[in-house]
């Protein structure tokens, strides 16, 4: 069967040079079983001589208008290409990738990228072709990054993901966490109205936190008591620590503003 197909596909006209393949080899059409049955065509050459010159001549005419035909083929083929394409014009320090289909051993073909990189232009030799560093020969140092702590339910987490503090410790006035962020969301606040939020957890206890004026409260012998508040007023109010009714040390100097 295969003589057979590759008789007819020698013997049929192709569409880009408009000539079969025998035509284009051989000069003439291949001898096929309707041939043998009604002859040889009339316009046949008596000599040798004149089969070689009208064989040259065919050549020539036959080869002309194919090449002809091939170009015509292959513009025609680019503008049907260049319909769906676009062109991009890399420049200094554009990010590339490099097409290296290199395999590596040790892994699956399939798992493998045939891209390498980014890499970043240094300049450009013509319009196509583009100038990038030197590929690396050693492998790129894998790095792993430290585990983020997890902090229990009752514990508060630090922006820096990797320090705990108890709650109790968030917004009061003492930076706990390393980058500080237990106080950054606390809003402004100072205490001529209110504690702020301020509460004695534990009520058991002697000592308590108490919003005082400067002139509303004895001191004991080791006591002292700011003059004046953070904006410079002398009638600021003050958040001290109390044992009964005697303020027993200095621990801030607020009507301020809470950070």
């Amino acid at each position: 069967m295969l003589p057979l197909f590759l008789l007819a596909y020698r013997s049929a006209v192709h569409e880009t040079t408009c000539y079969s393949p025998s035509q284009m080899l051989f000069g003439r059409d291949l001898r096929l079983p309707c041939d043998l049955l009604f002859g040889r065509p009339p316009n046949a050459s008596s000599s040798p001589e004149e089969y070689i010159q009208d064989l040259q001549a065919r050549f020539e005419v036959m080869h002309n208008f194919a090449r002809e035909r091939v170009n015509l083929a292959t513009e025609k083929m680019k503008t049907r290409y260049d319909t769906r394409a676009t062109g991009h014009r890399f420049n200094e320090g554009d990010k590339v990738w490099l097409w290296n289909p290199t395999r590596r051993k040790g892994f699956s073909p399939k798992l493998q990228s045939p891209l390498d990189g980014p890499y970043a232009v240094l300049n450009r030799l013509n319009g196509v072709v583009a100038r990038i560093p030197p590929i690396p020969t050693a492998p790129p140092v894998l790095s792993t990054p430290a585990p983020k702590k997890i902090c229990k339910y009752s514990e508060f987490t630090c922006a820096s993901k990797n320090q705990c503090i108890p709650r109790s410790q968030i917004c009061d006035f003492k930076e706990d966490c390393t980058d500080g962020s237990d106080e950054h969301f606390c809003g402004q606040c100072d205490f001529h109205e209110d504690m702020c939020g301020l509460s004695n957890m534990e009520t058991w206890t002697r000592f308590r936190w108490e919003r005082k004026h400067v002139e509303n409260f004895p001191l004991t012998q080791n006591a002292t008591v700011p003059s004046t508040d953070s904006q410079g007023n002398p009638e600021g109010y003050f958040v001290v620590l109390t044992e009964g009714k005697y303020c027993v040390s200095k621990i801030y100097k607020f009507s301020g503003y809470y950070p």
